[in-house]
C-alpha cells in the first residue's frame, strides 16, 4: 500500500507535465552593445530580461541562452555578406529558420546623463513587426535595470491590435483589407501597423481611409458617406414661346470683373509664403539645435568635474567642450539666417498683395471707327468715339 501512493504521485506528476510541457513555447531574447565599451552591460541586461520574460509569462516560453543564439548568429552570414548580427532582416530570418515563437532582438549602450535602449519584438510569421521600443533612461544602471524588467511587459503584449469602424450610415457595408468587417461600432482584431478601411451603402459615394495600428492598442476609424445628389429624369423646357430676332440693345456692354488680384502676384506671394514657412520651421529646428547644446554643455560639465571639482586639465576639459560649443554656435548662427530669411520673405509677400490691391485696374482702351456716308442730306465720313 506503501509504495502505490508515491507510483500513482509519479504516474500523475508525467502525465500533468506532458501537456504543460506541450503548450511551452520557444523563444530568444538577446541585446546587443552599441560599442565594445557596452558589451558587459548588454551581457548583464540581456540576462535580467530573459529572466523577467520567463517570470512574467508564467514560465510559458522556453527562452534560448544568448551565448548559444549569439553563436547561431556569428555562424551565419546577412545576404549583404556582413556578420549577421548587424542585420535585423537576417536576425529575424533566422528565428524563423528556429522555428521561435518569440524574438525580441535590442541594442543598448551609454548616453550623456544616462543610457539608450533600442528593441524590435520580431515577427516569425508573415505579420508585420510592432513599432520599436525606444528609451532614453537617465539615471545610474539601478533604473536602466528597472526600465529593462518593465520592457518584458512591451514584449509580451498581444501581437494584435483593436480596430474599430464607425460609419455614417451605420449599416454600411465595411471592408478591412479587402475583407468583411464586423459592422459598424463593433471591434475585431488586426495585426499591428497599416490597414485600409473601405466603406459603401447604396445611393451613398463609396470612401476609403488609411489607419495605423500600434501593437495592443485600441485603434479607430470614423467614415461620413455622403449623399449621390439625384439627377431629374426630365430638364424642364423653359425656351419661351417666341424667341425674338434681336436682343434689345441698351448701348451697355457687359463685362467681366478685374480679379482683386493677378495671377503672377498669386504665384509670386505664394512662393515667398512658402518660403517664410520653410525658413520659420528651420529657424525652429536649428534653435532647438541650440538649446540641446547648451543642455550638453551642462551635462558635460556635471560629468567631468562633479562637485565642482575637476580632475582634468582646462586644456583637456576645453577639447571636450570645443565640438558641443562649435555645434551650439553652427546652430544658433543658423538659426538666425532662417529667422531673417523667413521674415524677409513674409513682409515680401505681404507687400505685394498689398501693392496689387492698391493699383487700380487698367481701363479698357476707347474706341474709334471712321466709315464713309452718302445721304441725300450729306455725303463724306462719318467719326465716332465710344467710351
Amino acid at each position: 500500500m506503501s509504495l502505490r501512493i508515491p507510483l500513482a504521485a509519479t504516474l500523475l506528476a508525467l502525465f500533468l507535465h506532458g501537456p504543460i510541457l506541450a503548450q511551452e513555447k520557444s523563444g530568444a531574447v538577446l541585446l546587443q552593445p552599441e560599442s565594445d565599451m557596452d558589451r558587459e552591460l548588454a551581457d548583464d541586461l540581456t540576462e535580467v530580461l530573459i529572466s523577467a520574460v520567463i517570470d512574467k509569462s508564467g514560465r510559458a516560453y522556453r527562452v534560448e541562452g544568448k551565448e548559444s543564439f549569439k553563436k547561431t548568429l556569428l555562424d551565419r552570414k546577412s545576404d549583404d555578406g556582413n556578420v549577421c548580427l548587424a542585420s535585423v532582416e537576417c536576425v529575424r530570418k533566422v528565428g524563423m529558420e528556429m522555428g521561435l515563437d518569440l524574438l525580441v532582438f535590442g541594442k543598448v549602450g551609454k548616453a550623456m546623463g544616462g543610457y539608450r535602449l533600442e528593441v524590435w519584438r520580431l515577427s516569425t510569421t508573415s505579420g508585420p513587426d510592432p513599432a520599436p521600443y525606444r528609451k532614453r533612461v537617465t539615471g545610474d544602471v539601478g533604473q536602466l535595470i528597472e526600465e529593462v524588467e518593465a520592457l518584458a511587459t512591451w514584449v509580451l503584449a498581444p501581437a494584435v491590435s483593436t480596430l474599430t469602424v464607425t460609419t455614417v450610415p451605420p449599416e454600411a457595408a465595411i471592408l478591412v483589407d479587402g475583407k468583411p468587417g464586423p459592422g459598424s461600432g463593433k471591434p475585431m482584431e488586426v495585426s499591428p501597423g497599416p490597414h485600409k478601411v473601405e466603406v459603401s451603402f447604396e445611393g451613398y459615394t463609396p470612401q476609403s481611409v488609411d489607419v495605423s495600428c500600434a501593437q495592443g492598442q485600441p485603434c479607430q476609424a470614423s467614415v461620413t458617406l455622403v449623399l449621390i445628389a439625384k439627377v431629374p429624369d426630365k430638364v424642364p423646357d423653359k425656351t419661351p414661346d417666341k424667341i425674338p430676332d434681336k436682343a434689345p440693345d441698351d448701348g451697355k456692354k457687359e463685362t467681366g470683373k478685374e480679379p482683386l488680384v493677378t495671377t503672377g502676384t498669386i504665384i509670386g506671394a505664394s512662393a515667398l509664403a512658402g518660403l517664410a514657412v520653410v525658413s520659420g520651421i528651420g529657424s525652429f529646428v536649428f534653435y532647438k539645435r541650440m538649446t540641446q547644446a547648451e543642455t550638453d554643455i551642462l551635462d558635460y560639465a556635471r560629468e567631468s568635474c562633479p562637485g565642482n571639482v575637476c580632475p582634468m586639465t582646462v586644456e583637456e576639459f576645453n577639447d571636450g567642450l570645443d565640438p558641443i560649443t562649435t555645434r551650439g554656435e553652427n546652430a544658433a548662427l543658423w538659426a538666425n539666417v532662417c529667422g531673417g530669411v523667413a521674415i524677409a520673405s513674409a513682409v515680401g509677400a505681404a507687400t505685394w498683395l498689398i501693392v496689387d490691391l492698391a493699383t487700380p485696374p487698367k481701363s479698357e482702351p476707347k474706341k474709334t471707327s471712321l466709315a464713309p456716308v452718302v445721304s441725300p442730306a450729306f455725303s463724306g465720313f462719318a467719326f465716332e468715339l465710344s467710351f
